[in-house]
């Protein structure tokens, strides 16, 4: 029984069920709190072995943003130390 729940899991993961069989899927491991930690157990192993390319920052916003915030004039605000902060 276990095979055929991690080979269901597998084939799920790799979008290789049918719409049916991926609801069917769906709605056992969400019946079944050890085959749905069993999937996310599969879908880590995944992001491990085949990680997608992680969204990287736009370097150019970045500079934009960071030549921004240096063209803001000071704030009138005192500057508060950590000492000034009061423990409740």
């Amino acid at each position: 029984m276990n095979d055929k729940i991690n080979a269901q899991i597998s084939a799920f993961i790799d979008d290789e069920l049918t719409h049916e069989e991926s609801l069917s899927f769906l709605e056992m491991i969400s019946r079944e709190k050890h085959h749905e930690d069993t999937f996310h157990r599969y879908v880590s192993i995944r992001e491990v072995i085949n990680p997608k390319t992680l969204l990287q920052a736009d370097t150019d916003f970045v500079a934009r943003v960071r030549n921004e915030v240096q063209d803001e004039p000071e704030s009138n605000f005192p500057d508060f130390s950590e000492t000034d902060a009061t423990v409740i």
